[in-house]
């Protein structure tokens, strides 16, 4: 069951890839990105790609769509998923920020500012990274936990915040040891 659900964020990470992460089985859910409005921007570093997703009003369980991502070829993924109570049923996407890379030694990536055009707004932002150690955030986010990495390759981590009067955030990942990342951000509207 969804246990009342009313969105699924979904952060897909992977490493060298070659095509933007699917779903082995899909489910019978509608799932972002797709194209037009609404749609959601993997970044990718070359090394390492962040793609999120959202799920609206899903049927499926929560655990499903960390089980059933598909790796592309050459590809290692890894995935959190994230249940939401209380988004709007419809048009819960705000804004993603620009998103950010780096290719080569980074011990820390923001993934760029999103301002929530609503209160009670949750910013929910991903990082991928090859450094096999923990990853930490800034700015009042709390992480995610029961991330599932399929390897220590690429891993993702997530974390979110509810901003209760509409602002702008550009949290701060950080871990030790350089390491190739990607990171993105989005904001989802609550409503009835």
């Amino acid at each position: 069951t969804t246990g009342g659900a009313t969105l699924y964020f979904v952060g897909a990470g992977s490493y060298f890839p070659v095509g933007a992460n699917t779903f082995a089985t899909p489910p019978s859910d509608t799932i972002t990105p797709g194209s037009g409005a609404g749609s959601l921007t993997a970044v990718d570093s070359g090394e390492g790609r962040v793609q999120p997703y959202i799920v609206v009003n899903p049927t499926s369980n929560a655990a499903y769509f960390s089980s059933n991502l598909a790796t592309p070829g050459g590809s290692f993924s890894s995935a959190c998923v994230l249940a939401l109570k209380h988004s709007k049923s419809s048009s819960p996407l705000d804004q993603q920020a620009a998103g950010a890379f780096n290719n080569s030694s980074a011990t820390s990536i923001q993934p760029g500012s999103a301002t929530a055009l609503e209160d009670n707004e949750i910013f929910i932002a991903c990082v991928t990274t090859n450094s096999g150690t923990t990853v930490a955030v800034d700015s009042g986010f709390t992480m995610v936990p029961n991330q599932v990495g399929f390897v220590t390759t690429e891993a993702i981590a997530c974390a979110y915040k509810i901003e209760t009067t509409g602002r702008t955030e550009n949290p701060t990942f950080s871990w030790s040891g350089a390491a190739n990342t990607a990171a993105i951000m989005i904001t989802i509207k609550v409503g009835p």
